[in-house]
């Protein structure tokens, strides 16, 4: 029982930490912000390069350009350059959002290194995390289970020394440790022994005397 107790505390060693960390592991994972991708970068210079190309084209060939094509080609220039402010401060948002939770991103990898050094696993989700927990939790319930057995049978053990501790000392008329009862027992053998052999030749004895068993002494002497 102890050594499975102990097995069982192995599997559950864990437990505590687990239960912490995920609620917290979940919280920060919910707040994680992504580094802005390069799509917006592309966006910013394909609106740069077409509205630097619209305003050289109408630096060139403004005199061949009619007064409805300059409209135009301006509407295209604007355009070009108002996309590109938006798509920058856009990203410059977001790139901005995403160094603001650097300190979150520190804890979530220690959180990471922990459950790498405790569980031997890479911590990849939430999903692992919350997993890995359950079965920790199941191995915790058994625990305590175990323990109240164990308990039960060391109070039983307890008792059961006591009942012969005080047998032992019925018969030696003083307290004995527990190292000494195989000893004891043996020599109470070994003196029951010696009184029924001493018995069975007193009698041989009285029968060759002719003493009737009925003359015999009834009263019990507390020989066992």
């Amino acid at each position: 029982m102890e050594e499975k107790h102990k097995s069982v505390l192995k599997e559950s060693k864990d437990f505590k930490w687990l239960e912490s960390a995920l609620p917290y592991y979940k919280d920060l994972s919910l707040k994680i912000i992504k580094k802005p991708g390069k799509s917006l970068l592309f966006i910013c210079g394909i609106l740069a390069v077409a509205g630097i190309a619209v305003a050289v084209a109408l630096i060139f060939f403004n005199q061949k350009i009619s007064a409805a094509a300059w409209t135009s080609y301006l509407g295209i220039i604007c355009f070009c350059f108002l996309g590109l402010l938006v798509s920058s401060l856009i990203y410059i948002k977001k790139f901005h959002n995403f160094s603001k939770q650097a300190g979150q991103n520190e804890e979530l990898s220690k959180i990471k290194v922990e459950f790498k050094n405790r569980i031997g696993m890479q911590l990849t989700d939430i999903a692992l995390l919350e997993s890995t927990l359950n079965e920790q939790r199941g191995s915790n319930s058994k625990t305590g289970t175990i323990k109240e057995q164990i308990d039960i049978l060391n109070k039983e053990l307890r008792e059961l020394r006591f009942s012969i501790n005080q047998k032992i000392a019925s018969f030696i008329e003083k307290e004995a440790s527990e190292q000494t009862w195989d000893t004891m027992l043996m020599d109470l053998k070994q003196n029951n022994r010696s009184l029924r052999d001493q018995i069975d030749e007193e009698r041989q004895e009285l029968y060759k005397l002719g003493v009737s068993e009925t003359d015999y002494l009834s009263e019990d002497i507390g020989i066992r």
